[in-house]
């Protein structure tokens, strides 16, 4: 049932709005904006990643990704690879999150763990890159 809210469904249910053939037409129009896809679009995540490759602009939240369900549907090295790609590719644009409560934050912070990454790109992903997007001021 979750993979039909999230794959490319021809317009039905959530999955129209987080489609990135969507994203990426708004990211044309409007370099400047800054773009959250959530989910990576999952279990479509190669085809994200295709889509939104030449995008400065578009960002990618990790929420839902160590999510039993996402898992079986999309593959726990699959997932790993397209973090490790998209991080290497464009390092300020994955950011930490989970965006309902329902997910475990510990399960989220295994999967960067075990993604091939340097310390610093893995920093960048926890909370570097929420900082510099969100422009948040810590003191």
């Amino acid at each position: 049932m979750l993979k039909c809210l999230y794959e490319d469904t021809g317009g039905r249910k959530q999955g129209k709005y987080n489609d990135p053939k969507f994203i990426v037409k708004v990211a044309d129009r409007h370099p400047e904006l800054k773009i959250v896809i959530a989910h990576y679009f999952f279990p479509r995540v190669e085809y994200c990643h295709g889509m939104t490759r030449p995008y400065e602009n578009i960002y990618f939240d990790t929420s839902g990704l160590a999510d039993d369900e996402v898992i079986a549907a999309t593959g726990l090295q699959n997932i790993r690879e397209i973090l490790a790609l998209t991080a290497k590719e464009r390092p300020s644009n994955v950011v930490f999150g989970t965006d309902y409560a329902q997910g475990s934050i510990k399960k989220h912070v295994v999967l960067i763990e075990l993604v091939e990454l340097s310390r610093e790109s893995k920093e960048r992903i926890f909370f570097r890159n929420s900082i510099q997007l969100f422009k948040l001021r810590l003191k």
